[in-house]
């Protein structure tokens, strides 16, 4: 049988997503105490201070991706020692391969399973990564229209969060609008800026009218580039634009 398994965390993400969460004004309990409702009550109280969308990103940054095995792990996710999934009408390969374990195991007929580990490893393997790269072309093809969309607003001053920091310069996620841009660091002022240790803001390197970008700060911005083909889009201050 193909189970669907999702691993813990891992340790090495946990500390990134416990600072983020503590910028924002949340509480992470410690790595080996977490629980799968530690993330569930978490975004729970996001959702009270209108901050699950970003929370979310970064909680899923954090977990290990569920994929196909016939090696049990359990679902860390879903809190379950033994998880697989299909459904009926069949309309994935890992759900038929669960219907002929049915068949095997209830002795319905001869149509049972009868792979190997070895194959239904392969199988897992080349399951999981068909299942990551429609995920990519889904997002790809989301981000395109939704930048396409977005031409009309070029211009225009919007509201948005930051939703992610980097050294080249912000990531932002409008409010009204269903993408992400991006805000090249050249245009967030005079002041040198430097990456924070934790990762988490762009800090002024001196003096006191500087301005620091923090994880989860509201920005107004103003739209400069929508390109539709490459699925991005330009932003710029809306107090420098």
């Amino acid at each position: 049988l193909l189970y669907r398994v999702h691993a813990r965390p891992a340790a090495d993400s946990w500390p990134m997503l416990a600072a983020a969460a503590k910028q924002l004004g949340f509480h992470l309990p410690p790595a080996a105490d977490a629980r799968p409702r530690s993330f569930n009550q978490l975004l729970a109280r996001a959702r009270a201070a209108k901050q699950e969308t970003l929370l979310a990103e970064l909680v899923l940054r954090c977990q290990a991706q569920a994929v196909y095995a016939p090696d049990n792990i359990g679902h860390y996710g879903l809190a379950l020692e033994t998880y697989t999934h299909f459904t009926s009408p069949i309309r994935r390969c890992s759900d038929l391969l669960v219907h002929r374990a049915l068949i095997a195991a209830l002795k319905l007929g001869p149509d049972g399973q009868s792979l190997g580990r070895d194959a239904l490893r392969k199988i897992g393997e080349a399951l999981s990564l068909s299942e990551r790269r429609a995920l990519m072309a889904e997002r790809q093809c989301r981000d395109r229209y939704a930048a396409e969309w977005a031409r009309r607003y070029i211009g225009e001053q919007l509201q948005g969060r930051i939703a992610g920091v980097s050294r080249a310069g912000l990531f932002v996620r409008l409010d009204a609008l269903p993408l992400t841009g991006f805000l090249p660091l050249r245009r967030l002022g005079s002041a040198p800026l430097r990456l924070r240790a934790d990762g988490l803001a762009l800090e002024a390197r001196r003096g006191k009218k500087s301005r620091d970008f923090r994880l989860g700060e509201p920005l107004d911005i103003v739209l400069t580039h929508a390109d539709g083909l490459r699925g991005a889009c330009l932003l710029a201050l809306a107090d420098s634009a």
